[in-house]
C-alpha cells in the first residue's frame, strides 16, 4: 500500500474544496434563474388573466351590439343606413368648419365608418398647405382594397408619401404634367367575417385625361361615383389631394378630399 504524502493530500483537499465551491456557485446561479422564471411565469399568468378579462368584455359588447342590431332590424330600421348617415353628418360638420374661400372640399363618405381606425389628411398632410398628388397606388386584398398610397408635391417643392391601410401597393399610376384625379368610383361589399359590416372592395381613380387606376372587384359591389367639385373662378382646377376615412388590414371607409390647386 502506497502512502500519500502530506503535500499531495493538501493539494487534493484544496482541489476538492474549490470544486465544491464552484458547484455551490452553480447551484446558487440555477436557483436565481429558477426564481426569475417563476416570477416571469407569474407575470405571464397575470397578463393572460387580463387578456381573458378583455376578451370577455369584448364578447359582452359584441353580444350587446348584435342584440341592438337585431332589435332595430325587427323594428324595420336599417342599421347600416343609419351609421352611414351619421358618418356623413360628421363629415358635413368638418366641411362646415372650412371657410367658403378654402381650397379644399370633402367628398361623399362611402363604406363602414366604424371599421378600423380613423385617418384624416386634414390633420397631417393638409395641415399647413395643400399639395398635389403626383403618383397613386392601390393594393388589392382578396377582392377588397387593402391599401391606398400616394406621393404629394407641395407648393415649396417638398415631396412626401402617404399610406393608408396596407403598404407595398402593386397597382400604380404615375400622373403626367397637368394630369390630376377628378373622379373616384368606390364599391362596397359585405365583409366575410361580419355580414352586417361593409368595406371598400373596389376603387377606380379616374384622371382628367381619361386614364384610370383600379383595384379590387367591381362585379356584385355597390358602386358610387364621387366627382370633384365644379371649377370656380379665381381658383385652380379641382382634383384629389387626400383622403378621410378608416382602415386596418384593409380600407373600411373612404372620403376623397378635393383641392383647387391644379
Amino acid at each position: 500500500m502506497q502512502l500519500v504524502s502530506q503535500q499531495d493530500f493538501e493539494t487534493f483537499k484544496s482541489d476538492l474544496l474549490a470544486l465544491l465551491q464552484n458547484k455551490d456557485e452553480d447551484v446558487k446561479s440555477l436557483r436565481i434563474e429558477l426564481e426569475a422564471l417563476r416570477a416571469s411565469n407569474t407575470e405571464l399568468r397575470d397578463e393572460l388573466h387580463v387578456v381573458k378579462d378583455s376578451n370577455t368584455t369584448l364578447a359582452h359588447e359584441l353580444s350587446e351590439m348584435r342584440t341592438a342590431i337585431a332589435a332595430q332590424a325587427s323594428s324595420g330600421v336599417n342599421q347600416t343606413d343609419n351609421v352611414v348617415e351619421r358618418h356623413q353628418a360628421a363629415l358635413d360638420d368638418i366641411q362646415a368648419s372650412i371657410t367658403p374661400h378654402s381650397l379644399t372640399r370633402v367628398g361623399r363618405a362611402v363604406g363602414n365608418p366604424y371599421g378600423g381606425t380613423l385617418f384624416n389628411d386634414f390633420g397631417t398632410t393638409l395641415a399647413h398647405a395643400v399639395p398635389k398628388i403626383t403618383f397613386i397606388a392601390i393594393r388589392p386584398f382578396y377582392h377588397r382594397i387593402g391599401g391606398v398610397s400616394y406621393r404629394l408635391l407641395y407648393p415649396d417643392g417638398w415631396r412626401t408619401k402617404t399610406v393608408h391601410g396596407k403598404q407595398d401597393a402593386d397597382r400604380k399610376l404615375e400622373l403626367h404634367d397637368g394630369e390630376y384625379i377628378t373622379k373616384l368610383v368606390i364599391g362596397t361589399g359585405r365583409t366575410p367575417w361580419d355580414g352586417n359590416a361593409k368595406s371598400i372592395q373596389y376603387l377606380n381613380c379616374i384622371t382628367n385625361m381619361g386614364r384610370g387606376l383600379e383595384g379590387g372587384k367591381r362585379a356584385g359591389r355597390d358602386c358610387v361615383d364621387v366627382s370633384a367639385p365644379e371649377n370656380e373662378e379665381g381658383k385652380g382646377k379641382w382634383g384629389l389631394v387626400g383622403f378621410l376615412g378608416r382602415s386596418w388590414d384593409e380600407i373600411d371607409c373612404l372620403s376623397p378630399i378635393w383641392g383647387a390647386v391644379y
